[in-house]
């Protein structure tokens, strides 16, 4: 291997020769605060937890290097005084120790004064040389990750001791580099962020008006109670399987024949996407008679038979224009709907509601894999409006997923470039201009 000219060989690679280079415990920590192991189950029971007390930072809190809110568990304040070295102050580095082992996040303001829960490891910096914003992306990198899970221990849950987590590599540019990688990066992350607000915002209008659009429709004046609550007077409650014409099971093929060939949409894909709509899935090789047998047509209507987690259960998507000729997999089963009666991207809305979801999920059963028989799942109970009024309503709703599939998209960019980003800089392959 050739070294660039300025450059000097590491572990990760390629890294500037002005870069200092070397484990974490020689850059971040002092020798008698290296890493803190969090409290362990012994000296945190039941009792101990509250609904008002000092919020305890578990693994499940900490995703794309940031400790949100979800599911908070609080520690009573009496009890925190005993787990007072458990405490984060700013510029700590919280790091997952067992299960998804490697999700790590820097402590703000905000968590300041928070505790640390058993499944995580504190890295304190302690040197003024290493900005923390910078070896927050340090630990997120793809270099680091792969170092990383190359020194992982045990044989069926893989976990990391304190020893290990000392001596990960790390790289250090001039302070000022350092500050100036951090904020580029910083500007996408802020990107990012921005696109999630604006999907959190528009999936929730999404719901207000799938809520009030499927249960009043549009200017009725006149309801009536039904077995699904009160409708307008004019609509009908039917049945899933009234509305089907044709249905069909996904084709299974073994993991030797994905690669190359026909796109197919498989169950694990229905979780993330409103519809298909000429997205590339994965790749299979299937012959000229399956390809007929399974390719969709637009209008059609593919869910989930089985998931392997319950939220899957059930979940449905249309066919655009855009997505003929894609093909569907094992676990997944298509329907061709009464176009007398049903427009089927009102079909996929009212399917994909929360209230049927939950009606869904409720009658799934659950093994190995969460499924639904395919009686149960025509057993659902729809409200159906006149076809021009299914129509105005689907046209609403589409054009609401149109604005979150630009969103994602953004997104995806962003998180792209963000990678790219985080690629060149963390290792010196692009520079930074610090004045």
């Amino acid at each position: 291997m050739s070294v660039r000219p300025g450059f000097k060989v590491t572990e990760i690679g390629q890294i500037p020769e002005e870069w200092t280079y070397g484990s974490i415990e020689e850059f971040a920590m002092t020798s008698d605060e290296a890493v803190q192991t969090g409290p362990f189950g012994a000296q945190l029971h039941a009792s101990d937890y509250v609904k008002h007390g000092v919020p305890l930072v578990r693994i499940v809190n900490v995703n794309d290097g940031k400790i949100n809110t979800d599911n908070l568990v609080s520690v009573s304040q009496e009890k925190t005084f005993e787990l007072e070295r458990y405490r984060l102050k700013i510029g700590d580095i919280v790091f997952s120790r067992v299960g998804s082992v490697g999700r790590a996040a820097v402590v703000t303001e905000r968590e300041s004064g928070w505790l640390l829960s058993g499944q995580m490891l504190r890295v304190r910096l302690a040197n003024p040389a290493i900005d923390v914003k910078f070896l927050g992306y340090i630990i997120a990198s793809h270099w680091f990750q792969k170092a990383l899970a190359n020194r992982l221990v045990g044989s069926t849950r893989k976990s990391i001791n304190t020893e290990i987590l000392s001596n990960l590599p790390m790289v250090a540019p001039p302070l000022d580099e350092q500050r100036k990688i951090a904020a580029v990066i910083s500007n996408t992350d802020e990107a990012i962020q921005k696109t999630d607000e604006i999907t959190a915002k528009t999936q929730q209008l999404k719901n207000g008006l799938m809520r009030r659009l499927v249960t009043r429709g549009i200017e009725h004046s006149q309801f009536k109670q039904t077995e699904i609550g009160e409708i307008p007077q004019e609509w009908e409650v039917v049945k899933l399987g009234q509305l089907v014409t044709d249905h069909k099971a996904g084709i299974f093929k073994p993991r030797s024949e994905y690669g190359s060939g026909q796109n197919i949409v498989g169950v694990h894909d229905l979780y993330y996407h409103d519809s298909i709509d000429g997205q590339i899935f994965r790749l299979v090789k299937l012959t000229s008679e399956e390809r007929q047998d399974y390719s969709l047509k637009e209008g059609d209507v593919i869910y989930s038979e089985s998931s392997l987690v319950k939220d899957g259960i059930g979940k449905a998507l249309v066919v655009t224009r855009n997505g003929e000729g894609t093909c569907f997999a094992w676990h997944t089963r298509r329907l061709t709907l009464n176009r007398q009666r049903a427009n089927p991207f009102f079909v996929n809305h009212v399917l994909n509601s929360p209230s049927i979801r939950r009606s869904i999920i409720r009658r799934s059963t659950q093994t190995a894999l969460t499924g639904i028989p395919v009686r149960d799942y025509f057993d659902t109970v729809l409200p159906l409006p006149t076809l021009v009024e299914q129509q105005k309503i689907a046209t609403i709703l589409s054009k609401i997923d149109s604005k979150l599939q630009i969103e994602g998209t953004k997104k995806g960019r962003l998180q792209t470039l963000k990678s790219g980003l985080m690629q060149i800089l963390l290792t010196g392959k692009a520079r930074v201009n610090v004045n």
